[in-house]
């Protein structure tokens, strides 16, 4: 049977392993060619199965060969809610920001843009064992704390652009940043890494080093 298999190309399941007629058992070619055609449509169906069921499997897309389940893609584009001076978006971005991203900062005065901020786009190959690292610091400076928003989009985001721009937009969770210093460095690094069916984010107060966790689950 493993013969096949190599010969095919595809590992069977367990359950599709059969015991071929040994040496003295009774040579019957139509029993035998039956035996083949069988083995040979069961193994036609265990390769393209993954045509006919769910493609999508947590955070990631797997393709429909599962021999290239290294190749593993983003189902969505997954990034975060932040915000950027108005005058730097214009210097980064052609057209100007859409009014309903625009706020005023209590603390400046100056105008700011919300934004969705991607940390992987829909369709990159995403590694194994990898973190998508992004760092920025509360625009709030007399903040203790700061909870950040988790954002996926069916839309394929690859920079940072205005949040009403990206359609099929949606929160998918919150990851708070606490004990921040009054003073000195207030950055902040977030992790996210894709697994199968969860998403892991790490948010750590680069001062003091303080790290939380949250693990979202992904419906298929």
């Amino acid at each position: 049977m493993k013969t096949f298999c190599s010969i095919w190309g595809h590992r069977l399941p367990s359950s599709y392993y059969y015991e071929l007629p040994r040496p003295d058992f009774p040579a019957s070619p139509p029993l035998i060619k039956h035996m083949v055609l069988n083995l040979k449509m069961e193994a036609a169906k265990t390769a393209h199965c993954a045509q006919t069921a769910k493609h999508f499997q947590g955070a990631v897309l797997y393709g429909l060969s599962p021999d290239r389940i290294r190749a593993r893609r983003a189902r969505k584009s997954y990034g975060l809610r932040l915000s950027m001076l108005q005058s730097d978006y214009l210097q980064v971005h052609r057209s100007a920001p859409a009014p309903a991203d625009v706020f005023t900062n209590r603390e400046d005065g100056r105008p700011w843009v919300w934004l969705f901020s991607p940390l992987v786009a829909a369709g990159d190959p995403v590694k194994s064992d990898a973190y998508y690292l992004h760092e920025f610091e509360p625009l709030v400076t007399t903040a203790d704390q700061v909870d950040v928003q988790i954002l996926a989009s069916d839309e394929r985001v690859t920079q940072s652009v205005c949040s009403s721009r990206v359609g099929d937009q949606h929160t998918i969770g919150f990851i708070r940043a606490t004990s921040l210093p009054q003073r000195g460095n207030r950055g902040v690094q977030v992790k996210m890494y894709l697994g199968l069916t969860q998403m892991e984010f790490i948010v750590k107060v680069l001062s003091s080093g303080f790290e939380s966790r949250v693990n979202l689950v992904v419906e298929t």
